[in-house]
This record gives C-alpha cells, structure tokens and sequence, in this order.
C-alpha cells in the first residue's frame, strides 16, 4: 500500500527502481490493468507517473501501444559517458579542494575489502555483487559529484544516474571497476588532481567500451510487466 507521498511521486520512483534495478527490462511494456491493482490506484497517476519517466527518456510513450521501457543504444551509452566525462571532472577539483580525508580513507578501506573479496570467491555472491554496485554508485555521485554543491549539475547528474545505474547491471566488470576506483581514490588522497582526473576519465573510457561491448552480446527478450 501507498502512503504520505503523493501517489504519482510514490509509482514514479517505485517503477523507477525496479528499472534501475532491470525487474523492468529495456523494451518491457508495462500492464497498466495490473499495475492498477498492484497499487490500488486509478489509471490516472500511473500515467502521470510514467510520463514523467517518459520526459527522464526512461520510458517510451508509444502511440496506441502504451509505456515501455526505453531500450539502451550505443548511442545512449556513448552520450552518458561523454556527459559523465565533462561533469565528473569538473567536480572532481572541488572533491579533492574540500580534502574530506575521513571519507576518502573510509571508502578506500571499504573498496580494498571488497577487492580481496572478489578474489577469493568466484564467481561473486548476489549480495557481493550488490556492494560492489552500491559503492560504485556511492563513489561516483557522493564523494565526487556531490562536492559541487551546485544544484543544476546535482539534477542533470540525477538523470544521468539513472542511465548508469542501468548500465552498471549490463557490464559485469567489478574487479576491474574496483581497482580503478582504488587508484582514483589514492590519487585523491595525494591531492593530485592531474592524476585522479586522468584516472577518472580513463576508467569512464574503460567502461563505456566494455559497456557497448557486452550489450552487443546481450539480447534480453521483453515481458508484460505487472
């Protein structure tokens, strides 16, 4: 059951996750009958709220067809990270400029145990796997993104999240993702900006070409959503 939220806020950010998550998979149409009943709603805000995935480029508005999810292209995954790039970069200066040492000495205590981790059990565990995708989300959006304390960028950033959270279930590439965020990290702790840039936009080069790698490979079949 809904509560306190208004309705189309509380649909809008449960389909939101369960696409973040990919329970919703690209190219999936969603069963507004079922969706009315799961929710105990009228049709109206589930339309409402998957307009507004429609607008965030999540959802397809498909005339006579209904919502489905929106499918991930090359060009897509290209265009994230090439925003990511030019946004990441820009607030990586301010993250290094604030010198929050305690959280940097944290999250790399936590990204070091997550490394010996993935090397002694293969393949990873779910709840493993979920730590992994978790500090990965962590690191990106509150230890760099969030430093900039610009409100616009912090939105943009936002919608972007959505797309790489996406991408983050596709491309299976935690170790890799690990040790570059370690060497990001370290680099951060020097306080050597030139450095950690190089390395941030190496390992978003990185991924975005395994990204577009493994999609390629990767042909998922959609289902009526309930």
């Amino acid at each position: 059951m809904l509560n306190t939220k208004s309705l189309v806020d509380q649909i809008y950010d449960t389909l939101l996750l369960r696409i973040r998550n990919l329970e919703y998979k690209p190219g999936t149409k969603f069963n507004l009958d079922k969706l009315k009943i799961e929710f105990s709603v009228s049709t109206a805000p589930i339309r409402e709220a998957l307009q507004r995935l429609a607008r965030d480029n999540i959802v397809v508005v498909k005339p006579r067809i209904g919502f489905n999810v929106a499918h991930l292209t090359k060009e897509d995954i290209e265009n994230v990270f090439e925003a990511r790039k030019l946004l990441e970069g820009f607030c990586l200066r301010m993250a290094i400029q604030k010198e929050d040492s305690e959280s940097l000495v944290a999250i790399h205590k936590r990204m070091l145990d997550l490394q010996q981790r993935l090397q002694h059990e293969d393949p990873p565990p779910g709840d493993l796997v979920k730590e992994c995708i978790d500090i990965d989300d962590f690191f990106h959006k509150d230890i760099i993104v969030n430093n900039c304390n610009n409100i616009f960028i912090l939105k943009f950033y936002e919608t972007l999240n959505n797309f790489s959270s996406i991408i983050r279930h596709y491309s299976f590439r935690l170790n890799k993702d690990i040790t570059q965020h370690i060497s990001i990290v370290e680099a951060m702790l020097e306080s050597d900006f030139s450095k950690a840039e190089r390395k941030l936009l190496t390992h978003l080069e990185d991924a975005k070409t395994d990204t577009i790698e493994w999609i390629s490979k990767v042909t998922r079949k959609a289902q009526p959503l309930g």
